[in-house]
């Protein structure tokens, strides 16, 4: 609204220094009322600046109250309350990936030796295997690249 009313004033403005300008080309009005419009006008466009850079800021901090996981998953424990003011970097919750698992495997060297190109091809033929509740169930793996 602020922004609207400066703009307005300053549509005003801009009308009287254009008439201004015609009448003093013709000596009509002294080079004084000339000089306060000028100025009224530069005055206007500063507030405009200052109004916009406002709304900006106020953007800015908008979009800072939105927090976004960096990947689709799940809550697994909650660590605030809605509307609790954080600082940056404060944890807010516990999420986990319903679609990717990592899992660190330490491999002794007589082992490793026995996996055809361990360190050449991430994308090696090896697997996870977990048995829970009677089932088995297997997942292809790929190396991690550090």
């Amino acid at each position: 609204a602020n922004f609207e009313s400066t703009n307005a004033q300053k549509g005003l403005v801009q009308t009287q220094l254009d008439r201004a300008r015609d009448l003093r080309s013709r000596e009509i009005i002294a080079q004084d009322r000339l000089d306060e419009l000028v100025t009224q006008m530069q005055e206007m466009e500063a507030s405009l600046r200052s109004l916009n850079a406002n709304l900006q800021s106020a953007e800015v901090s908008l979009s800072n109250t939105t927090v976004v996981a960096p990947f689709d998953g799940r809550v697994l424990l909650k660590k605030s309350n809605l509307g609790a003011v954080l600082a940056q970097g404060t944890p807010v919750a516990e999420i986990y990936s319903a679609n990717q698992l990592e899992v660190e495997i330490a491999i002794g060297e007589k082992d490793a030796v026995l996996i055809d190109d361990l360190f050449g091809d991430p994308s090696g033929r090896a697997y996870v295997e977990s048995s829970f509740a009677g089932q088995t169930i297997r997942w292809s793996a790929t190396q991690k690249q550090e």
